[in-house]
C-alpha cells in the first residue's frame, strides 16, 4: 500500500514539474499566462491512500512569468519525486530482508 501512496505522489509531482516546466519553456512567449497544477488528497476510510491532480489552473496574473517562483517549484516537485523514490526503495528492502529472514527460518 505504502508504495501506491509514493507512486501517487510521484506522479504528481511529474505533472507539477512538466506544468512548470511549461511556464518557463514559454516565458517569454506575448500573452502566455503560467498554469499551476492544483492536488488533491485521495481518502477512503478516512485514511489517506495518495494524492492526485485536481486540474491544471491558468494562473489569473498576466505579464511576465516570475522564474524565480518557477525555479523555486522546480526544485521541490524534483525533491518530492526524490523523497517518494525513497520510500519505494525502501519498502522493497525491507520486503526483501523479512522474505529472506522467513524463508531462512523455514527452510532451518
Amino acid at each position: 500500500m505504502t508504495s501506491r501512496i509514493a507512486a501517487s505522489g510521484i506522479a504528481a509531482a511529474l505533472v507539477g514539474l512538466r506544468t512548470t516546466a511549461n511556464n518557463v519553456a514559454n516565458a517569454n512567449t506575448t500573452g502566455f499566462r503560467a498554469s499551476r497544477a492544483e492536488f488533491t488528497e485521495l481518502m477512503a476510510g478516512g485514511e489517506g491512500r495518495g494524492v492526485r491532480v485536481s486540474r491544471i489552473a491558468e494562473q489569473d496574473e498576466s505579464g511576465e512569468v516570475n522564474l524565480t517562483e518557477q525555479l523555486l517549484d522546480m526544485i521541490k516537485f524534483a525533491q518530492q519525486v526524490k523523497a517518494q523514490a525513497a520510500v519505494i526503495r525502501t519498502e522493497s528492502e525491507i520486503t526483501t530482508s523479512v522474505t529472506d529472514v522467513l524463508s531462512k527460518r523455514n527452510s532451518g
